[in-house]
């Protein structure tokens, strides 16, 4: 320890204290020298692997500091993904450009496909002149539909019958009907006296020009001579185009009446039978007659009695209507495909007795077509119930809520 014989043990202890901490003091170099070697090692190390990358992604940062050269790779790397973040997102638009165009060429593909379609159907070749196309078939289209419009109106006249049956049979009456013929023929008469009259009008006024010419020579009675002639002229054309429609007006009118008489007897028995039925025998049919002034009526027979419409109470005059579509629909089912019959609440003003035997006319004639009936009434529903067997009734209730709505929508 170096100490002298006298020392005290007090200053051996110090001594070896002084010596521990010594040999702390070395171990504790030796673990700074270690880690110091450690860290340089790791620095070489942080140097070659910054000098491999410098080599790798960016030359020009090789010849600076490992310390710099790892900002600068640091900086370039936040940049890097700056632009890998915009580059993601000008991917993501262009594959939204490149559907929206993708669609945009699909409609266009589309609409070429309907322009060649319209190009076929207006056999016109040239896009441009599918503008006239389409006003010829907008006019066309007018001319169909106020054709159509002329075929409803005469169907009126048909009782039941399709147009070309009604048009065949009065081209028949027309061809062989004698009493047509001699209609024709007073036709003609009646054409010739008017004729007559035009002429006698003609010498008239021309008489009248000869007179005026006496007592004025002068460029006024040119003038009304030139009028005279232009009306007489025109009075011709007047006269030529009466004529015509009038013997028209009168053909139709024969042929028209004569077939109205000949179909409708079967409707007008066939709604005899739902009157008779609905009015529970009270009535027992209809007759069709013509009152003092020619015009076509219809009674009830009630006792042997005529009952015209006038002396009916409210529910008779509607079960009579009721009976006159009904036969009146039959007639035009037998010719025609079958579409529903609905019906609103027409039992208003019947009573229970009638009520139920108009609900057996709908049931029967539910075997040639559906029928629909809306109520709002529970005792009907119950009336149908009680005297309509299952086969026949099929009921849905349809809640208030549901109508109020349809309503509004409509």
């Amino acid at each position: 320890l170096g100490l002298e014989l006298t020392a005290l043990p007090e200053q051996a202890n110090n001594r070896l204290d002084t010596l521990g901490d010594l040999f702390a003091k070395f171990k504790e170099v030796d673990r700074f020298r270690a880690r110091l070697q450690h860290i340089d090692r790791d620095a070489q190390l942080f140097a070659t692997d910054v000098a491999v990358l410098c080599a790798t992604i960016a030359p020009e940062l090789h010849e600076l500091p490992p310390e710099q050269a790892l900002s600068a790779l640091v900086q370039q790397l936040e940049q890097a993904r700056v632009a890998d973040r915009e580059y993601k997102a000008l991917i993501g638009r262009q594959a939204e450009l490149s559907e929206t165009l993708l669609q945009a060429q699909q409609r266009g593909e589309r609409a070429k496909i309907q322009l060649d379609e319209m190009l076929r159907q207006a056999q016109v070749s040239d896009y441009d002149q599918l503008g006239p196309a389409a006003d010829q078939a907008r006019e066309r289209r007018e001319h169909e539909q106020a054709a159509s419009d002329l075929e409803d109106e005469i169907a009126g006249y048909c009782a039941g019958t399709t147009l070309s049956d009604f048009v065949a049979e009065v081209e028949m009456e027309l061809s062989s009907e004698p009493s047509i013929q001699q209609r024709m023929e007073h036709a003609d008469q009646a054409l010739a006296e008017l004729k007559e009259q035009r002429d006698d009008v003609i010498g008239q006024i021309r008489s009248a020009e000869i007179e005026l010419q006496k007592f004025d020579g002068s460029s006024r009675a040119a003038e009304a001579n030139a009028e005279c002639e232009s009306i007489a002229a025109q009075l011709e054309d007047e006269l030529q185009s009466l004529a015509v429609r009038r013997v028209a007006a009168v053909v139709l009118k024969a042929a028209i009446e004569r077939h109205r008489e000949k179909n409708q007897g079967p409707i007008l028995g066939r709604a005899s039978q739902i009157f008779q039925q609905i009015t529970l025998g009270q009535y027992s049919g209809l007759q069709a007659e013509y009152n003092e002034k020619g015009e076509p009526v219809l009674a009830g027979l009630r006792n042997n009695t005529r009952v015209l419409v006038e002396g009916m109470s409210d529910g008779t005059c509607d079960q009579l209507f009721l009976a006159l579509r009904l036969a009146s629909l039959e007639a035009w089912l037998s010719h025609h495909e079958p579409i529903p019959l609905i019906v609103d609440d027409i039992l208003m003003n019947f009573d229970d007795a009638r009520s139920v035997a108009t609900l057996h006319v709908l049931a029967e004639l539910s075997r040639r077509t559906q029928v629909i009936f809306f109520t709002h009434h529970q005792h009907l529903v119950e009336l149908a119930r009680q005297h309509l067997s299952p086969q026949e009734l099929f009921i849905t209730n349809i809640p208030s809520h549901t109508i109020h709505n349809i309503a509004r929508t409509t």
